[in-house]
């Protein structure tokens, strides 16, 4: 990819996160953002010195509607990751230091929940 084009894929990206997170109207669905995404990482990988500081794999966060209440979680949420495949899903699992069995099973687009449980009771 050329830089112009990597660029024009910034701009694409930014106004998709905008229309996802500031109004509630998609644009594009979750898989093509995430491969919207990956190009920019992609490129960004290969070319570190033209970065754009506006790519939104430069930002912490996006803004999202302020209705939302922030809500402190009692661990990270690893599900949060994107993971394609099976070389990027051995990868997060020694990211995330899994020592244990997990559960994988396919994402909800748009939807993420933390339960907590004590003594295998939903609290």
């Amino acid at each position: 990819m050329k830089k112009e084009e990597y660029l024009e894929k910034v701009a694409l990206a930014n106004l998709w996160m905008r229309a996802y997170y500031e109004k509630d109207e998609p644009l594009a669905s979750d898989e093509e953002y995430d491969a919207l995404i990956r190009e920019l990482r992609v490129f960004e990988e290969q070319n570190k010195d033209e970065i754009s500081k506006d790519s939104p794999t430069q930002k912490i966060a996006p803004i999202i509607q302020s209705e939302f209440k922030k809500i402190a979680h009692l661990g990270r949420m690893w599900s949060m990751e994107d993971v394609f495949d099976e070389s990027e899903l051995r990868a997060w699992a020694k990211r995330a230091k899994c020592e244990k069995n997990f559960f994988i099973e396919p994402k909800f687009d748009g939807a993420s929940l933390n339960l907590l449980y004590e003594n295998g009771k939903l609290v």
